[in-house]
C-alpha cells in the first residue's frame, strides 16, 4: 500500500514541531519563570517578609491555644547542650524538624489561627518563615528570640555570646561601607516548567540544604573571605 504525498509531508511537519517543542522546552529559563511567577502573586521578597515577628509577651497574651505552632529543636539539631522539644514547650506545639516544615503544615494545617515558628534563637525560624511564606501560606509569625525569649530555662543565646573579637582591633573600621559585590543570577535546573511548581522545587532544596550558620569565631579567623552584609 502506498503512503500519500500528503501524509507523508504531515508526518514530516509533526516531527519538525515535536524537535522545536524539545528545543524550547531545553532553552527555558527556570529563574526567570520562577521570578516572574513570584512578582504576579506577590511572592517578591521585599513584599513577602513583612509583619513578621511577634514577641513572647504577644503571645503569651493571646493564649497558645491561638496559635498553630511549629518547634523545630530537634536532637538532631542540637549539637550544644541546649534545650530541646521534650525538655519543655509552648502548650500545643507541634515538634518539627526544619527540613519537614512545609510537607507538615501541608498535611496538618487546617485552621484559621496564624502559624508561630519558634526554633533556639529565631534563626531558623526565620528560615522556615520564608519557606512557608513562598509556598503560600501568608500568615506566618516567627517568636522574637525564639524560645530563649520565652523562658529563661531554655535560653541558648546568653551563652553563645561574649567577646570573641576583643584582640580583633586591626579587623574594625569607621570608613564608608564598600560596594556591594555584584552577582549574576542562579541557574536553576529542577525539571520543571511553570514557576509555581519550579518555586516549589527550589523551597524543598532550600529545607533540604539546611540552615547554613557559621560561627562568629570562625568568620573573625578568615573574615577577608567574607562579604559581611551588617
Amino acid at each position: 500500500m502506498k503512503i500519500s504525498k500528503l501524509i507523508v509531508l504531515l508526518l514530516g511537519i509533526s516531527i519538525l514541531f515535536f524537535c522545536f517543542g524539545c528545543d524550547e522546552d531545553e532553552d527555558v529559563n527556570e529563574f526567570e519563570v520562577m521570578t516572574d511567577y513570584m512578582v504576579e502573586n506577590d511572592l517578591d521578597l521585599p513584599d513577602l517578609i513583612v509583619d513578621w515577628i511577634t514577641s513572647a509577651e504577644a503571645v503569651s497574651n493571646a493564649v497558645p491555644a491561638n496559635y498553630f505552632i511549629l518547634d523545630l529543636r530537634t536532637s538532631d539539631n542540637n549539637n550544644n547542650g541546649t534545650v530541646d522539644f521534650e525538655d519543655g514547650h509552648i502548650a500545643g506545639a507541634h515538634k518539627v524538624a526544619l527540613a519537614d516544615v512545609v510537607d507538615y503544615v501541608d498535611a496538618n494545617y487546617n485552621v484559621t489561627d496564624p502559624i508561630l515558628v519558634v526554633c533556639y534563637t529565631g534563626q531558623a525560624a526565620g528560615f522556615a518563615n520564608v519557606a512557608l511564606r513562598l509556598s503560600g501560606y501568608a500568615n506566618v509569625m516567627n517568636l522574637k528570640f525564639g524560645m530563649s525569649g520565652w523562658n529563661s530555662d531554655f535560653d541558648s543565646w546568653t551563652a553563645n555570646t561574649g567577646n570573641a573579637s576583643v584582640d580583633f582591633s586591626s579587623g574594625w573600621v569607621e570608613s564608608t561601607p564598600p560596594a556591594l559585590p555584584s552577582y549574576g543570577f542562579p541557574t536553576l535546573d529542577t525539571g520543571e516548567e511553570d514557576g509555581a511548581a519550579i518555586l516549589a522545587a527550589s523551597v524543598e532544596a532550600m529545607l533540604t540544604g539546611g540552615f547554613l550558620g557559621v560561627a562568629g569565631a570562625g568568620v573573625l579567623e578568615n573574615y577577608t573571605d567574607y562579604n559581611v552584609i551588617n
